[in-house]
């Protein structure tokens, strides 16, 4: 089990792509553990994405952002930290429930960090 476990840990740090650096900091990578469609019960269907890692440090501040183009909905879930900032280099975890949208038919295939987690058909 702890074999896996690293696995998705290496396969989640080495796909999470880096969004260009805005200028307030530099951007860092998340190491994703564990993710998940959830389909919240309402009308329309709100859909949402459960990601669980960790960030690098705890200076690290999570992002992410969202595409749906139709087919398919794209999460990218990175971190920034502010630069020159002493910080206990230790990972941090986070969970975090990202809303993706509401859906009151039709069906789409999930990605986050480029790695297909899934589909959902409502």
């Amino acid at each position: 089990m702890k074999t896996a476990l690293a696995l998705l840990l290496i396969v989640g740090a080495c796909s999470t792509p880096l969004p260009p650096d805005d200028g307030s900091g530099a951007v860092g990578r998340v190491y994703i553990s564990n993710t998940q469609i959830l389909l919240l019960e309402s009308f329309p269907v709100q859909v949402m994405v459960e990601v669980s890692g960790d960030l690098p440090s705890p200076c690290h501040e999570l992002h992410w952002s969202s595409e749906d183009d139709g087919e398919k909905i794209s999460v990218e879930v990175y971190s920034t930290v502010e630069l020159g900032q002493v910080c206990a280099q230790v990972l941090s975890p986070f969970t975090v429930s990202i809303p993706v949208g509401s859906f009151s038919e039709g069906g789409r295939s999930v990605t986050v960090n480029e790695v297909v987690v899934g589909e959902f058909s409502i």
